[in-house]
């Protein structure tokens, strides 16, 4: 057969994506095929020049070249593997990770540039589209997981020998440890050097690679020369194979900490020339092959495990040797090959089957010497969404997101797009579903909702007889129709529209069983209160508000944070979108029902779960470290879930760690009570539960003079207004007939605080007599 190998290609960079391609092609030629590799340019900087290359290799159609039909496309690499062809697979190095993981731990380049988010979502179609109904391998368990959680594409790995594997043998130590891959900072060099520093032995250590960032590069020797080190630290770079195999044969072991590696050539080569291989928990690929004290040592990733590990191995002749052979032996006993990776590219598409949703085991990090994993994984378990439990209890329809949403005409509200997106929230939805009453007749409010409501529907498939209202942030108030498929009851949803945070919600007091508010807390800007108030003023006494938000304390967020990294679940900002288009505040779980408790519920349940991942997260050892500082490790998981009961009952409010104060104490209304001549009295409203009086608030007047100048007058508010009771304040600011009128703005202000109107006392505007900050000045001196 004719086949085309899809590669990207960055001028001047050579590395593993290189060396994979070349290594397929030779092997494909080796069995009697014509092999080529067809390169896309590939340029990420600045984001805008990725649409290019996005858009580039996407019209590429490579069926014919040349007047050649080509018979096979394997797609390797972002954005090469866009191409078009008949009959096309995929054997993904990796995607763009800017778009992915880079995006979720806050590192990627797209997260500094204004159309960063656009160029994420156009990537992710792209290959959304590019893989769905295709054959999709990739070279390891992590790409396959990464594809998986991010675009819920269901792939699998292949492992495929290193470049070197021809040539490496195991030989005597000489002393050294070997740390070879190319020079940068995502290979962690300088996390090896600082571990160096940190040691009791005389360790050397062997770098062979070439440097991606020579900024880096010259950091790493600062480094060395700093610490005194240039006695143990040798440097190597394009060195034949010969050469380097020699090197991988007389090393005590390697070391290899990349953060996240795809895939990781140097393990693979370690363990064939039989040497312990010394790496992190958050290393990646590597961790698809080593095991803690089985072959070879996985660490937390500082500095001073990796130096106490380095220590070890120098001191422990056996234990080298033990982990050494252990390597080796594992290596031969996965069948790494060729042969098995050309078997399955070459096969039949039919052949393709990729592995059922709840298939693949948990994957867990590896165990550290620091800490006992059992009692991490046991925890992490714990927070796991129990999927296959709370789903046998549901009716078949309801069973999946798919199910739900195909269980009324939910029309172009139900597009694939809307369906991937949902279904990455599924695991929160059945997980929500569990706080829902188990009652008929449910009167059901879902805060911040929106179509295709699939929230609401599940509840109606579970809940006979609920009946559905939403507040939309859209403007389109009325009634939103969805039929039934199954010939139940149609989803009929009340849409209206309104400020969660600043304005009335458009229902009676107690209408409602139930309210939702899901994933909408995180948006709010100004005042999140006011929404816990209003919950609880539209709910009958006894009625359940269920919040989820996500976690600000959770173990994600706090390893997040210790690697320099922002510890939000989503920090960008989306100015398309408005400024309830990101999270402008995430929460911790007692902040959650800190607002619950100051509104008039009580708790019924606070909790935290995993929602997004099925398999216990990289960052999970970040339990240990809390449990060793003795840090308390309830409620670390990625998303709170709270459920309160109205009772009417409120703690006392000082604002917690949410306000500066009580944000109840000043509410009101500032109106016009009447204006007689010279004189208007403006009646003052005290809804609040704290004294208006001058001690704590100022009046402000500003004033639109008729010949355009700005006018302003603030004093001590002079009259005292108890709380709950009405008192006027007569102001000399009449217009008399005829003459020209100022416009005054009438606020009030918290002294040492802020303006009022964002916590209900709102400013009001009125025409006044010329002169009148004249007139106000004299009259209160």
């Amino acid at each position: 057969m004719r086949i085309a190998l899809l590669n990207a290609q960055v001028p001047f960079v050579r590395g593993g994506a290189e060396l994979l391609a070349e290594g397929l092609q030779r092997q494909l030629q080796m069995a009697g095929h014509e092999a080529e590799i067809v390169s896309v340019p590939h340029n990420w900087n600045p984001a805008s020049k990725l649409l290019d290359t996005l858009l580039a290799g996407s019209l590429v159609d490579i069926d014919e070249l040349g007047g050649l039909h080509i018979d096979l496309a394997i797609g390797l690499k972002f954005p090469a593997y866009l191409a078009r062809h008949a009959r096309k697979r995929f054997w993904v190095l990796h995607q763009h990770r800017q778009a992915y993981d880079m995006w979720e731990d806050g590192t990627s380049d797209l997260l500094t540039q204004p159309e960063g988010a656009m160029v994420k979502a156009a990537i992710e179609d792209a290959d959304t589209r590019a893989f769905e109904g295709r054959p999709v391998y990739t070279i390891s368990a992590n790409v396959s997981e990464r594809m998986r959680r991010f675009i819920g594409i269901e792939s699998t790995p292949i492992y495929h020998p290193p470049p070197l594997s021809d040539y490496l043998k195991p030989g005597a130590d000489k002393g050294y440890v070997l740390v070879p891959s190319r020079i940068g900072p995502a290979k962690r060099q300088k996390l090896v050097l600082e571990a160096l520093a940190l040691t009791r032995t005389p360790v050397r250590l062997i770098f062979v690679g070439k440097p991606d960032v020579p900024r880096y590069e010259a950091e790493l020797h600062a480094f060395v020369a700093e610490h005194g080190l240039s006695e143990r630290v040798e440097w190597y770079q394009g060195l034949p194979v010969e050469e380097l195999s020699e090197l991988y044969a007389g090393a005590q072991a390697v070391a290899f900490v990349p953060i996240d590696e795809d895939y990781g050539y140097v393990t693979l080569e370690a363990m064939l020339a039989a040497k312990a291989v010394l790496t992190t928990f958050d290393s990646g690929g590597p961790l698809e092959f080593i095991r803690h004290e089985v072959e070879g040592l996985v660490v937390e990733p500082t500095a001073e495990a990796l130096a106490r590990e380095l220590d070890r191995l120098y001191e422990d002749r056996s234990l080298r040797g033990r982990l050494g052979e252990a390597a080796r032996e594992r290596y031969f006993a996965m069948d790494i090959g060729w042969e098995p990776v050309l078997e399955r590219l070459l096969a039949d598409d039919t052949a393709h089957l990729p592995p059922p949703r709840d298939a693949a085991p948990l994957r867990t990090p590896p165990p550290s010497a620091a800490f006992d994993l059992s009692r991490v994984a046991a925890y992490a378990e714990r927070l796991a969404v129990k999927e296959t439990e709370i789903v046998e209890g549901l009716p078949a329809e309801a069973r999946t997101i798919d199910t739900v949403l195909d269980s009324f005409a939910m029309g172009d509200h139900a597009s694939l797009e809307v369906r991937r997106y949902l279904d990455g929230h599924w695991l929160r939805y059945l997980q929500t579903l569990q706080y829902v009453p188990e009652e008929r007749d449910l009167r059901v409010l879902d805060l911040g909702g929106g179509r295709p409501h699939a929230f609401l529907g599940l509840i109606q498939l579970t809940r006979e007889g609920s009946s559905f209202a939403s507040i939309v942030e859209a403007e389109a108030d009325g009634r939103e129709r969805f039929p039934s498929m199954r010939g139940g009851d149609d989803l009929i949803v009340e849409a209206r529209s309104a400020n969660l945070e600043t304005e009335r919600l458009p229902f009676p007091d107690e209408s409602f069983d139930l309210v939702l508010a899901m994933e909408v807390l995180e948006h709010l800007a100004l005042n999140p209160a006011h929404m816990f108030e209003e919950a609880a003023r539209v709910l009958r006494p006894g009625g359940r508000f269920v919040v989820t938000t996500p976690n600000i304390v959770s173990y994600r967020s706090l390893a997040l944070a210790h690697r320099g990294g922002a510890p939000y679940s989503f920090g960008v900002f989306v100015p398309y979108h408005g400024v309830y288009g990101r999270h402008n505040r995430e929460y911790t779980p007692h902040e959650v029902e800190f607002l619950g408790q100051i509104t008039g519920f009580e708790t019924d349940l606070l909790q935290t779960r995993d929602v997004y991942r099925k398999e216990i997260d990289p960052f999970t050892p970040m339990l240990a470290d809390l449990e060793k500082d003795d840090f308390p490790l309830d409620l670390r998981g990625q998303n709170i879930f709270w459920a309160g009961t109205k009772t009417g009952s409120r703690r006392r409010n000082d604002g917690g760690s949410l306000y500066l104060g009580d944000p109840f104490a000043f509410r009101g209304q500032i109106r016009v009570e009447s204006a007689d001549g010279e004189m208007v009295t403006l009646s003052l409203d005290n809804q609040g539960h704290r004294d208006w009086s001058g001690a704590d608030i100022v009046l402000s007047i500003n004033a639109l003079e008729p010949d355009g100048r700005r006018e302003s007058f603030t004093i001590d508010l002079p009259v005292i207004v108890p709380a709950g009771a009405k008192r006027p304040l007569v102001l000399p600011i009449g217009l008399p007939a005829g003459s020209p009128a100022a416009i005054l703005t009438v606020e009030f202000e918290q002294k040492g605080r802020g303006w009022l109107h964002h916590l209900g006392v709102r400013r009001i505007s009125l025409p006044a007599r010329a002169g009148a900050i004249e007139a106000l000045k004299t009259h209160f001196s």
